[in-house]
């Protein structure tokens, strides 16, 4: 059942890509190809990504009326602290999907999607996706007091990967389709497309963008957010009166609330940083119900008191923002906001940043202005001072000064306090950037040690598995093996390490031909009384192959070994090795890739069919034409890499025209008839695989 189920998953994706080769043919026969493919694709994302974000706000809205409505019919027969149930529960459920799947459960947030992005080529799995709709909207339906966008954004973002992948659409033009389907997500939720369209550019590409995926962000947005339109409703998402400046050294208290906006900031992210650092680091050994469900309770009884604390709280960021809550209420709210969405973040919950810190900047800017009236005698708008507290905060938590400016303009409709806006934003954004010297995303991937600079990935291993390299080859022995015995085996084979494994199939040590010289000199009668579980080096560690290969280096310099066993993560049985040599020999062949990749693209297009160079001493370099036996197969599958010793680094084609366009391949382009590939490698593989199909 399960290879049916395979290959039908393969057939579909086969019936999808052949279904977009034949509307590609057919629209290239168009001089405007290029142009109605971007606007066909844009549309196609703006509905896929935007879709999933309708229903993911509706789903939470819908639950949440219902959990809630449910208990207050209810309380006339039950005490008021069974509200109390309603997060309890939530948080239940969501704490079994992550102790059921955990590994799915950790890819969560913005991060992910930038690593997915430039680590893995803007592909992410379906069931990531999946799995962080579904969370999410059991969470924050609940009561959970975090904020949708993030989990939108993520799913977006997957359905648009997901396009891209079934498509067989290539790396450049998957990573537009994931800013797209952000933007898309985004645009849903707020009925805000111009400040969706930011969201992309600053946290996703980085302020670096072609004007073709600005085009494409542009177009998905806007359909997005005309279906939301149809099926949400239209209109301002706040209702609020117009603000009210009464006098221009008003602004001076602006920029005062805006330094304010960044302390208050810095409080919130360090404050987020300690509590996850306590739970990650004191709380590890406990298992995810352990941790989130106390939380819960403690949140559900502070919601006796301020049920304004439950759910997203837009409704109250609206009450705050028209200073319909005292300023006693709007206090307590602000700590428990503060104070829950730290522990909420780390305990498990699932959502994002961005509706707490409006919360937290619209309640700073309410307080503001009611002090500065009651205690100055002054007569400043609260409406005016919570919209732009709540554009401040937002803006420095997240790091996205343009989305937060554009997005609150066009969530209230005061597009005449963009001046107070700008200064807000910018003192708060001065000040959390001065104290981290990066932006918050920037700071979550370097703290899992990815490094990224102007877009581009520093720490290349980072990127690479051990499944990419390993070898499934490997030598192990038994534990209760005598020495004698070892002896004649490794008389008999070639290999340095024999790895020893147990009677349930796990490796628990490793013996090498340096160790036992020793004992090679001992007497028949001694070898044959010695067992190798008795000489056996204990200090082994094991790897995994969705292990990155920054992490087995570390291993290697720490052991002081030359390979590993690699083992099944289900079983712990050893399935592979991997060795150094062949780790630097992979690095080596991404650096040149990644270094040389823009230069190859220009050198190449003025090159003949055939042309072959050595590079160095060991490496060269050929452009062939694609052989007919690896057309309309991509580049996982052929795996050119493990059987040859290659890889292709450029794909050279041609278009209705013609015209030669030269692109860098990722694991699921598929090679097409007419194509020309650059092949990298070392020299004698080169030189076979050139024999090989150049006959």
């Amino acid at each position: 059942m399960m290879v049916k189920s395979a290959n039908n998953h393969w057939n579909f994706r086969q019936v999808c890509a052949n279904v977009w080769r034949i509307i590609v043919k057919q629209i290239e026969i168009s001089p405007a190809s290029e142009f109605i493919r971007l606007i066909l694709s844009s549309l196609a994302i703006g509905v896929i990504a935007g879709v999933p974000s309708i229903l993911l706000i509706s789903g939470i809205n819908a639950i949440k009326t219902f959990s809630f409505s449910t208990m207050a019919d209810l309380s006339a027969y039950l005490p008021v602290w069974m509200i109390v149930a309603v997060p309890l529960f939530g948080g239940l459920i969501v704490g079994l999907m992550v102790w059921l799947w955990s590994e799915l459960a950790a890819q969560k947030g913005v991060v992910e999607v930038i690593k997915s992005n430039f680590l893995y080529s803007g592909i992410i799995n379906f069931k990531t996706t999946i799995f962080h709709f579904v969370a999410p909207l059991i969470f924050l339906g609940m009561g959970g007091t975090l904020g949708p966008e993030a989990p939108a954004a993520q799913t977006g973002a997957g359905m648009a990967s997901l396009l891209g992948q079934a498509f067989h659409v290539n790396e450049r033009r998957r990573r537009a389709f994931l800013a797209a389907g952000m933007s898309a997500a985004i645009a849903a939720i707020f009925n805000a497309p111009l400040g969706a369209i930011f969201f992309s550019v600053e946290i996703i590409l980085f302020n670096f963008f072609q004007t073709s995926t600005f085009s494409m962000l542009i177009i998905s947005a806007f359909t997005a957010d005309y279906l939301s339109r149809i099926f949400l409703g239209g209109g301002t998402f706040f209702i609020l009166p117009p603000a009210v400046i009464r006098f221009s050294p008003e602004l001076l208290f602006f920029l005062l609330l805006g330094i304010i906006a960044g302390l208050i900031a810095l409080l919130v992210l360090n404050l987020n940083d300690t509590v996850k650092n306590f739970f990650n680091n004191k709380l590890s050994r406990f298992n995810p119900l352990t941790k989130l469900l106390p939380v819960m309770l403690i949140f559900g009884i502070a919601g006796i008191f301020y049920p304004q604390i439950f759910g997203i709280g837009y409704d109250t960021i609206h009450a705050i923002a028209m200073g319909a809550e005292s300023a006693t209420t709007v206090t307590a709210l602000l700590v428990l906001k503060v104070v829950f969405t730290a522990l909420l973040l780390s305990a498990g919950g699932f959502g994002g940043l961005f509706a707490p810190s409006m919360f937290i900047g619209a309640a700073i800017g309410n307080l503001f202005a009611v002090f500065m009236n009651s205690g100055c005698g002054l007569s400043l708008d609260v409406t005016a001072f919570s919209i732009v507290g709540m554009a401040a905060v937002a803006a420095s938590v997240n790091s996205i000064p343009m989305t937060a400016l554009v997005v609150v303009l066009e969530i209230t409709d005061n597009s005449h306090l963009i001046v107070p806006l700008i200064l807000g934003i910018v003192m708060s954004e001065i000040i959390v950037r001065y104290s981290f010297k990066m932006s918050v995303h920037y700071l979550g991937l370097k703290q899992q040690g990815v490094r990224l600079f102007d877009g581009r990935e520093l720490n290349v291993l980072k990127s690479l598995k051990v499944k990419q390299v390993m070898s499934p080859e490997f030598h192990k022995i038994n534990a209760d093996m005598s020495l004698k015995s070892f002896i004649r085996v490794i008389t008999a084979a070639s290999a340095n390490i024999y790895w020893v494994i147990d009677s349930a199939g796990k490796v628990t040590g490793y013996v090498s031909f340096s160790d036992l010289k020793p004992m090679i000199m001992e007497t028949d009668q001694v070898r044959s009384l010695v067992l190798v579980s008795e000489v056996m080096n204990r200090n082994v560690a094991t790897a995994k192959p969705e292990d990155d290969l920054d992490y087995i280096m570390k291993l290697f310099g720490r052991l002081n070994l030359e390979e590993l066993p690699v083992v099944d993560p289900k079983t712990g049985k050893i399935i592979g090795t991997v060795y150094r040599h062949h780790v630097i020999q992979l690095y080596n062949q991404e650096i040149f890739k990644r270094e040389t990749v823009g230069d190859l693209a220009t050198q190449f297009q003025t090159l003949d069919q055939v042309r072959y160079a050595d590079l160095d001493d060991d490496f060269s370099i050929l452009e062939m034409p694609a052989p007919e036996s690896m057309t309309y197969q991509n580049l996982k599958i052929l795996d050119l890499r493990k059987q040859w010793g290659i890889q292709i680094v450029l794909i050279k084609r041609f278009d209705s025209d013609g015209k030669k366009h030269v692109e860098a391949p990722g694991p699921d382009t598929t090679i097409l008839p007419e194509d020309l590939i650059v092949i990298v490698g070392q020299s004698n593989a080169v030189h076979e695989f050139q024999e090989k199909y150049l006959e």
